[in-house]
């Protein structure tokens, strides 16, 4: 089932997934992005989401599981082990993380975004 808002336009949503540190602000570690929107908005992103998979997979050497189901518009992304204290690909992640929440502000009847702790 596919969440709409109320001008019938299919929503995005974002699940962050975040490590939560003493005395430290959450660590990202992965996401779950399902459904597509608007066209434009489901292109920004899309091109946000599959640069910063292939720029991990490129740039570091960081372990992480993808799974993409095109029925339905889900990639799910996750640093794995180490690479969840590799440094370049958190920051990666929290590169597209500011960039999700750029696209927000200017669609926010479109994209919902929710933050989930997970275990280390």
């Amino acid at each position: 089932m596919r969440a709409h808002n109320t001008d019938g336009i299919i929503m995005i949503q974002i699940e962050k997934q975040c490590l939560a540190l003493p005395d430290k602000p959450p660590v990202p570690v992965g996401f779950t992005v399902r459904n597509h929107g608007d066209s434009i908005v489901c292109a920004a992103v899309s091109a946000l989401t599959l640069n910063l998979v292939n720029s991990v997979e490129t740039l570091t050497d960081a372990a992480f599981a993808c799974d993409y189901e095109e029925q339905g518009g889900l990639l799910s992304f996750c640093l794995t082990g180490e690479g969840r204290s590799n440094h370049d690909a958190v920051l990666l992640l929290r590169s597209w993380a500011l960039g999700i929440a750029e696209i927000q502000v200017e669609y926010e009847n479109q994209i919902t975004i929710r933050e989930k702790e997970v275990d280390a």
